[in-house]
């Protein structure tokens, strides 16, 4: 099956992009062919002209979407480094202990910044939809969503199960490649139905793609809460803040009730990994108060009667506010990184069910500063078009950074030295960087 799959796609690749070099007229045909030419989706991939207006509110979100992927992809590799073989691991624990590191220890903040952003865009687009034909078409959607999300998610899962385990070797590759490969042939069914992040933790294929079980399953939440928001928008925004505070309920008695670690604290071990995952943060019912603020501002930006009409004060003000419960939300919880540190579950309850609020508010409120002009060169940093070309590339670096860091530690049959830099390696931050562009230029787009 993945070699009739990928064989497909080069030779579809190959034919539509000769065709479109040679400029063939228009026709159905052409058009199929040309969604394969790299030329025709290279094009597409650069392309910033067709949203550059300057007056767009979410034109933003390139910028926030663009800083967490790469927060998350270091992230990522520093807890992919310590399944490397490491000559001075005390250096390591040392380093990663340190209290900065707390930035990496409370990563969730970043995971939720998609989710909220997926709120925030799915609301806009159904009430945009409802504003000018009166009906929202969510079955057209979520079909045009399953096309969109599916091709890259499939494609990674055969590539994971069927070709990277016969690509090396090496001391840990049975451990770490292949024993992953046969979940992936044995349970990929549960990801193509976007219902995997219900069978636990451990027997998921490429476990950082809960997320997009956790988003599809709030996605179908969505259309309720938006038709209430313009049709009944005390009720819609009633019911929203209700199901967001059961959300909040519902983290915080988990998390205490069960000794969860929502912040990775010194000496967590594995089993408490595993069960903080499978018994709250890979479900939906968890995580809904990030994604249900989303939606709540896509609808005020809907809205053209709510604007802010701050001074210079206010604006001030709200700025100091904002970057304090920015810095509450990251730093507070540092001393978990300490050797030191006992574990309390209280601490890891009250970040549980708050932080998903107070970042949220933080995201919140760089938005609107942006949409009304109170962000200043942050809002031309946010904009910057580049960052609309990493938005192109986004969701395949998502997806391909773990299979390259499994390949990498399961080849390695040497100890690695340990420093700062091992986080980013050039190499393969470049690789996962390459196998991004490819994966969307070859099936995303």
């Amino acid at each position: 099956m993945s070699t009739l799959f990928f064989s497909s796609i080069l030779i579809l690749t190959a034919v539509g992009s000769l065709r479109d070099y040679a400029n063939k007229a228009p026709s159905l045909t052409n058009s199929i062919f040309k969604a394969f030419s790299l030329p025709h989706n290279f094009r597409r991939l650069i392309d910033t002209s067709s949203k550059s207006d300057d007056n767009d509110p979410l034109a933003c979100l390139h910028g926030i979407r663009a800083l967490n992927a790469l927060i998350i992809l270091v992230n990522h590799k520093s807890m992919a480094v310590l399944f490397y073989p490491v000559s001075n691991r005390t250096t390591l624990t040392q380093t990663l202990g340190q209290d900065w590191g707390v930035i990496g220890r409370t990563s969730v903040v970043y995971t939720d910044s998609f989710l909220l952003m997926s709120g925030l865009l799915t609301a806009h687009s159904l009430l945009d939809q409802l504003r000018k034909t009166g009906q929202m078409n969510f079955i057209n959607r979520l079909v045009m969503r399953i096309f969109r999300i599916l091709p890259n998610l499939a494609a990674l899962m055969l590539f994971s199960g069927y070709v990277l385990p016969y690509l090396g070797s090496g001391p840990q590759w049975n451990l770490i490649v292949r024993e992953h490969a046969d979940l992936c042939r044995n349970n990929m069914w549960r990801s193509f139905l976007f219902i995997h992040n219900y069978f636990g933790f451990e027997n998921m294929c490429l476990t950082h793609t809960h997320q997009l079980g956790i988003d599809m399953q709030l996605f179908l939440l969505s259309p309720i809460i938006v038709w209430l928001l313009w049709y009944k928008p005390q009720v819609g925004l009633w019911g929203a803040i209700s199901i967001g505070a059961a959300s909040t309920i519902l983290r915080y008695k988990t998390t205490f009730e069960n000794n969860l670690g929502y912040i990775v604290h010194h000496g967590m071990p594995v089993s408490r990994f595993f069960e903080t995952a499978n018994l709250s943060y890979i479900l939906p019912t968890h995580r809904a108060t990030i994604y249900l603020m989303g939606i709540i501002l896509g609808y005020y930006l809907q809205c053209d009667k709510f604007r802010l009409n701050l001074s210079k004060k206010q604006i001030r003000n709200g700025w100091y506010t904002a970057l304090i419960v920015a810095a509450i939300t990251l730093f507070l919880p540092f001393p978990v990184g300490r050797q030191n540190y006992q574990y309390n579950p209280w601490p890891q309850a009250l970040f549980a069910a708050l932080a998903p609020l107070t970042w949220g508010l933080f995201l919140w409120w760089i938005i609107l500063a942006v949409r009304e002009g109170y962000a200043g060169l942050l809002s031309d940093f946010l904009r910057w078009k580049g960052f609309r070309v990493f938005s192109n590339i986004a969701y395949a670096l998502y997806l391909t950074q773990f299979p390259i860091f499994f390949y990498n530690i399961g080849i390695a049959r040497q100890p690695m030295h340990y420093n700062f830099l091992q986080i980013l390696p050039l190499g393969e931050m470049t690789f996962i960087f390459a196998a991004s562009i490819a994966m969307a230029l070859l099936i995303e787009f």
